[in-house]
């Protein structure tokens, strides 16, 4: 019996010594009285200690004191350890017990984007948010039309070009779909109006050169010269009120 207990005492000893070493650095205080603790408990020092003492009960005392001083030192040390090494367990658990492979299926992912990205009447290219179309993109209806630009919030919104077969081709500013703000249409014909749109239509000021090189720059209204304006033609100008493409002197 006694001999075990001098060989656990060993062991013990010597890992409160490696104990000192490991942690010497970050808990100074701490590791000084794991390695008092484990010098007590080398069978030599031990029995040296005693030695000093010849009455049985002060060695009994010496015993008591010194297995109560060396639980306090187990405890300092305990509270002491960084948080890392305390954490390192729980960590290594969770990662073993949650394989990160086991949760990403990509034919799960695949039907979830497909829903997100399906649509009816064309096929789009471009960035996304939330599954919305918003950023830079490319629309590609079913009957020809093509649309590259700015989209937001699903719509197309901001510069961008709209090129519709056998009619002709915008480039300019869109505000929720309709062509808003500044912006030049080439018609199929050869045409070309550069200037202001409202709601899908020339409006405000702008400029309309027919492919003949005639010309009529002033106010629209409608998708027809309005307002104030001056046609040219042949090098002659006419200047006034025009109402529903009719010249007014």
């Amino acid at each position: 019996m006694e001999k075990v207990k001098r060989t656990l005492s060993w062991i013990i000893g010597i890992l409160f010594i490696i104990t000192f070493f490991v942690y010497a650095d970050q808990i100074v205080i701490p590791s000084i009285l794991i390695l008092i603790a484990g010098i007590i408990l080398l069978p030599p020092i031990n029995q040296k200690i005693k030695n000093k003492f010849n009455d049985e009960e002060k060695i009994k005392n010496y015993e008591i004191i010194r297995n109560v001083l060396i639980i306090i030192f187990i405890l300092v040390l305990g509270v002491n350890l960084p948080e890392q090494e305390k954490n390192e367990n729980q960590t290594n658990n969770y990662i073993t017990n949650n394989n990160i492979s086991d949760t990403i299926n990509q034919t799960e992912i695949d039907k979830s984007v497909t829903l997100a990205i399906t649509e009816t009447n064309g096929k789009y290219t471009g960035e996304r948010i939330d599954g919305k179309k918003e950023g830079s993109g490319k629309y590609e209806w079913n009957d020809g039309t093509i649309y590259e630009g700015q989209f937001l919030n699903d719509e197309i919104n901001g510069q961008g070009k709209l090129t519709i077969p056998q009619q002709g081709t915008y480039e300019g500013t869109f505000v929720n779909g309709k062509r808003s703000g500044q912006g030049t249409y080439t018609f199929a014909n050869g045409d070309i109006y550069q200037g202001n749109w409202e709601n899908d239509k020339m409006s405000g000021q702008g400029t309309y050169t027919f492919v003949n090189g005639d010309t009529y720059v002033g106010e629209f209204s409608e998708n027809k010269f309005n307002g104030q304006g001056t046609y040219t033609k042949d090098g002659n100008k006419y200047t006034g009120t025009w109402s529903d493409n009719e010249y007014k002197k």
